[in-house]
């Protein structure tokens, strides 16, 4: 049950699985179980300690509550979001017994999912609360690694903050707000992909090898968005930073460190060398073919 909950359980889950109070004391003074919060103990089990304490709060608080805010985001694996304080949201109101917990009292109940077996705030509530204990860059990030992952969509987000935000959420007006501004025609990979080839053409450079593959030295091979074989240069077309999640975002960075250490040279373009005109990307392709004497 430990294992399973991230090494931290309710006193009266032990209660349930047979054990006597006088056990439960005797584990706790021999030091093989541990205090973490009031009626939730912890075992010593190899887990995250951050996903223990999460895990412990959401014990204490019970079925009324779950993680929140940035807490929640990081269960949701949002990207641009530190382990700082963890939330714990509830019905009802509550002081929060240790300093690392920080709570926030609801008026009432509300839908919680699971995200490694924690209760968890939905996304776009995540979002809402994200506002009020993170900058507004944060919450954009996270805003949109959330679409692009399809964890949510535009229209439910401007539903939840019509059904809750009008509660005096704090946090509501920073997501209002993106969502007022935000450009719903943003491009998508293959879009950004489409709008450079004129680029390549204005600054006099052949015709690129679209969605070249190139074999690594581990027998894998890695996709090139444009690729000039002979030269070894490749160009790949980047949404935005934190377009895709975090495992994602490692691995294309893997991936791209192995291209450099068998002489490719990498460069990057973005949605901005579009709105430019690709003048910085047409000097560095050729300061890159200078390089290699093929231009």
């Amino acid at each position: 049950m430990a294992r399973a909950q991230h090494g931290a359980f309710h006193m009266d889950q032990a209660i349930s699985a047979g054990m006597s109070q006088r056990q439960i004391r005797y584990l706790i003074e021999c030091g093989e179980w541990n205090r973490l919060l009031p009626n939730v103990l912890g075992a010593e089990v190899a887990v995250d300690d951050w996903l223990r304490r999460v895990s412990a709060s959401c014990l204490w608080a019970g079925r009324s509550g779950g993680s929140s805010h940035s807490t929640a985001g990081l269960l949701w694996d949002l990207d641009g979001i530190d382990r700082t304080a963890i939330h714990i949201t509830v019905v009802g109101t509550r002081r929060a017994p240790r300093p690392w917990l920080t709570l926030h009292n609801a008026t009432s109940p509300f839908t919680v999912h699971r995200r490694h077996g924690i209760p968890v705030t939905s996304v776009a509530r995540t979002l809402i609360d994200l506002g009020s204990v993170a900058a507004p860059g944060v919450v954009e990030i996270a805003l949109e690694d959330a679409l692009r992952r399809r964890l949510t969509t535009l229209p439910r987000l401007e539903h939840a903050l019509i059904e809750e935000g009008g509660r005096g959420r704090r946090g509501a007006a920073v997501l209002g707000g993106l969502l007022r501004t935000w450009n719903r025609s943003r491009p998508t990979d293959s879009e950004l992909e489409r709008l450079l080839l004129p680029i390549f053409r204005r600054g006099g450079f052949p015709p690129p090898r679209c969605q070249h593959r190139v074999l690594l030295p581990d027998g894998s091979t890695a996709r090139l968005d444009f690729a000039y074989p002979e030269a070894m240069i490749g160009v790949e077309a980047d949404s935005y930073r934190w377009h895709t999640g975090r495992e994602a975002w490692s691995h294309d960075r893997t991936r791209l460190n192995a291209l450099v250490s068998i002489g490719w040279r990498i460069l990057h373009a973005t949605w901005v060398d579009i709105q430019n005109g690709g003048d910085e990307l047409i000097d560095a392709l050729r300061r890159a073919f200078g390089q290699q004497r093929l231009l």
